[in-house]
């Protein structure tokens, strides 16, 4: 169950920027086509534990590996991923700021994601 209450997936003292740049990660990530969180991360040239963290709001990706992650999400066959690379960018530099931003909610990221009915419902629940 993915949450962003205490206790729950997301750090306690995690920011609305940095909650909704690890669902972004999260989101890209089911875009690609290797369904393991083990091959993804083969793929973006970091260790599973690297995406644990980012995928959980734990630690803010590089702009390098955000720069990977969008060109292979994009290579994965979606006819529409969940954000700009721009706004992907710009989403970490408030993340780092440890800053907001209201567009970036996680109801447009839903309504948006061109994922399965089972990934809209896993993050509608969030």
């Amino acid at each position: 169950m993915r949450t962003d209450q205490a206790g729950g997936r997301y750090p306690p003292d995690s920011t609305p920027a940095q909650r909704e740049l690890a669902n972004l990660v999260d989101l890209l990530c089911r875009c690609m086509t290797p369904r393991t969180q083990a091959a993804r991360a083969r793929q973006l040239w970091i260790s599973t534990s690297a995406l644990s963290l980012y995928v959980n709001a734990r630690r803010v990706p590089s702009a390098k590996t955000l720069e990977r992650l969008h060109s292979l999400a994009d290579q994965g066959g979606h006819a529409q991923l969940p954000c700009s690379l721009p706004e992907l960018l710009e989403l970490r530099e408030l993340a780092r700021a440890r800053l907001s931003l209201s567009r970036f909610s996680s109801s447009r990221v839903i309504q948006e994601c061109n994922c399965t009915a089972r990934d809209q419902e896993e993050l509608a629940s969030a």
